[in-house]
């Protein structure tokens, strides 16, 4: 089994947000969305950070700074990582109810995508691009956080059993 603490300190870290987010998401308040979902981000952008300091021993930086965006991140992983992270993903989407997504393509009159790489670049700019309500940014559909999470946990958690 790997023993590697901080990135054991960043998933609990991650798990939290997570439950945060998910607490505020089933709030009832319509306004509470957003901010729900800008934790959520913050929560996979954890869980991607654990992940990386499991498989390189050392924190996320791009040039030598710490950074928000996980879908670079994402593509530093090893390939079994991103294969196993991808195809868990597919297979969650896949396997999903999707009558959410079809009410919210109606009401909102646009197509939700459901490919991996797409989605995993909306989750990877909202932490940065949609935290202040009040500036306007061009609207983000931000779907499938369970599907993400339980991909990106399942992968830490072979690697753990290791």
């Amino acid at each position: 089994m790997i023993n590697s603490g901080k990135s054991i300190d960043i998933f609990n870290n991650a798990q939290i947000y997570s439950k945060i987010a998910t607490y505020i998401n089933q709030s009832g308040y319509p306004s509470f969305i957003i901010p729900s979902h800008v934790i959520a981000a913050l929560s996979l952008e954890l869980h991607f950070k654990s992940l990386f300091y499991l498989e390189k021993k050392e924190d996320f930086k791009i040039k030598g700074r710490y950074s928000h965006d996980f879908c670079y991140l994402y593509n530093k992983l090893s390939n079994d990582s991103k294969e196993e992270i991808k195809n868990n993903f597919d297979i969650a989407i896949k396997n999903r109810d999707m009558k959410d997504v079809k009410i919210l393509e109606k009401n909102t009159k646009t197509k939700i995508s459901l490919d991996f790489c797409e989605n995993l670049k909306i989750w990877s700019t909202i932490f940065t691009e949609v935290r202040y309500l009040y500036e306007e940014k061009a609207q983000k559909n931000m779907m499938f956080f369970p599907e993400f999470e339980n991909a990106v946990v399942t992968r830490i958690n072979k690697i753990m059993k290791k």
